[in-house]
Formats: structure tokens, C-alpha cells, sequence
């Protein structure tokens, strides 16, 4: 055989016809490449859309900014997720975002006990996944031109432990930080208001402006942008000095979810916080030339 062997079994093989050999072609068809010959961003939405590529390098860049997303506020109007909420993650963590409501919502008294008043006049910027019947909740904020609510929802369950009355108009940045059960609200860097500590296991969500069409308890209606989800409880210094930039997900300690919404055209929103949790645009959702400018923010307690 090939080895000298007599009787032996051994073959010319491999894309290097040696002896026994198994080496093969990479995807560009070179024999014991590494695929860096036809490698690149193969994403036409991507700012970095490399045409000659042929082989996905996971390099794409989408930021094609600056741009928001609008939603219309119907029913199926939404950013669907691949589930409700991060149900690793409890008690201490951060949902921030920029956003500009166009409709006010019902603001409801706050309580800790079950009821279901989340089920109607709401606005989820921040859809509360639902938790089932074990003692877990979806955290969700709804916002409106008049003010803001903290949502859970679960089974049998859905009530707010945080609302907050304010004229909301335009552009603000909101967070919402949940420091050992309890919720509190900063809007543009400022703690304004805290809420009720809660009795269940809470969870950040994920569905961004509405629940879909399963759950038609109030989609928002207005534009979204930089949406950043944290596995810990953001410091109000941290908020402030953070709010008007886009930061890098690389150095971003604890970091789970985030997406800029810069990609301007299809239909997915690619979250770079390096867990690549995508999202898809369901409905009339749209991506928009309408964004914030630092001079919007920092009016409303000015």
C-alpha cells in the first residue's frame, strides 16, 4: 500500500493526496485552510458587508446609525425574543432604554399583591414575561406621555409596584433597577421614585414594545433606542455618566442584553452584548431617523 505495507490497507487520501491523510478543504475550497481567504461579514444589512465574502465570520457590524425604533402600538406591533425573560437571573439587575411616548397610559395604585390590573391601559416599552404559577415574574415598564409603570406578571398576577406620574414628552432615558427584590425608577440619571419590594422571584424581560398577539395587554406606541439589560444593579453614577453614549459591550461588566438599533433596514435587531440574543421585528415595527440628542435629555427636573 501507499505506507510500503504489504497487504496493507492504507490509501492515498485527503486533499493533499498523502498517505492516510485527513485533511480536507475549509470553506473557501482551500486544502488545510482556516477559511480566512473568503471570510467576512456576508450580512447586507451590516455597515461592514464584505460582497467578496462567502463564509460567515461572526465580524458583522450594524452600526449603520444613529436610528430608533417606531412602533405603531397595534397588537402584533412588537420585538419578539427567543423567550419572555433572562430566568437565570433575580433580585439585583438593571433594564435601561431611550424612549419617546406618543400615547399615555393608566396609571394604576401601586401593590405587591396579586391583581391584574396590568392587563389593560398599558404601554410595554418592556413587555413582563409571564412567570407561570411557581413563584417566578416577568418584569415589564410601560410607559406613557403621562408617566411610568413597573409591571410583574405571573400567573394570576400581573400588578404594579412602581408607578410614577410625570409629563413624559419627548426623548428620556429610563432605568429601572432592581436592588434585593425592590424596584427603582431614574429617569435621565435622576432616582426619582422607588416602589414596592416584591414577593416573587422577579426576572428581566426580553419582549421589547408589546407581548404579540397572545398577549394584547398594551403595546407601545412610540420610538425605543439603546436598550441595555444588566445581571446587576446599576449605581446611579453609573446610570447618569453612561446614558448618553453608546457604550462598549466588551469592557461592560455584567451586561446581558443590548441592542442600538443602528442597523437601519431588515428586520433583526442584534443584540452586542455578546450573548446574541436577536431580536425579530414583528408587525409594523420600523426602523426610524426620529433619535434623542443630548439637548432633549436632563429637562424635565432642570
Amino acid at each position: 500500500d501507499c505506507a510500503g505495507v504489504c497487504g496493507g490497507d492504507s490509501v492515498l487520501s485527503g486533499c493533499d493526496d498523502v498517505c492516510d491523510s485527513t485533511l480536507g478543504n475549509d470553506e473557501c475550497g482551500i486544502c488545510g485552510g482556516d477559511n480566512s481567504t473568503c471570510s467576512g461579514c456576508t450580512d447586507i444589512i451590516a455597515s461592514n458587508y464584505d460582497e467578496a465574502a462567502t463564509f460567515a465570520d461572526d465580524s458583522c457590524d450594524y452600526n449603520n446609525g444613529p436610528y430608533s425604533v417606531y412602533f405603531p402600538g397595534n397588537n402584533n406591533d412588537y420585538i419578539s425574543n427567543n423567550s419572555e425573560y433572562y430566568n437565570d437571573i433575580t433580585t439585583n439587575f438593571t433594564m435601561e432604554l431611550i424612549a419617546k411616548p406618543e400615547s399615555s397610559i393608566t396609571l394604576n395604585s401601586e401593590t405587591n399583591s396579586a391583581n391584574n390590573a396590568g392587563e389593560d391601559g398599558q404601554r410595554y416599552a418592556i413587555y413582563p414575561g409571564f412567570g407561570g404559577s411557581t413563584g417566578d415574574a416577568g418584569v415589564g415598564i410601560s410607559i406613557g406621555t403621562n408617566g411610568i409603570s413597573v409591571y410583574e406578571h405571573a400567573g394570576g398576577y400581573m400588578p404594579p409596584l412602581l408607578t410614577y406620574s410625570q409629563n413624559l414628552a419627548g426623548f428620556n432615558h429610563y432605568a429601572v433597577v432592581y436592588e434585593n427584590n425592590q424596584p427603582k425608577l431614574y429617569i435621565n440619571g435622576i432616582l426619582v421614585h422607588t416602589g414596592l419590594t416584591t414577593n416573587k422571584t422577579p426576572h428581566p424581560s426580553k419582549n421589547i414594545g408589546g407581548g404579540g398577539t397572545q398577549n394584547d395587554y398594551g403595546h407601545f406606541k412610540g420610538y425605543i433606542d439603546e436598550v441595555r439589560i444588566w445581571d446587576r444593579s446599576l449605581e446611579g453614577d453609573e446610570i447618569s455618566e453612561n446614558m448618553l453614549i453608546e457604550i462598549d459591550p466588551t469592557i461592560a461588566e455584567g451586561i446581558i442584553g443590548y441592542w442600538r438599533y443602528n442597523e437601519g433596514g431588515g428586520t433583526i435587531a442584534h443584540d452586542i452584548s455578546g450573548l446574541n440574543i436577536d431580536g425579530t421585528f414583528q408587525g409594523g415595527v420600523t426602523f426610524s431617523e426620529d433619535v434623542f440628542f443630548s439637548s432633549e435629555l436632563l429637562t424635565i427636573f432642570s
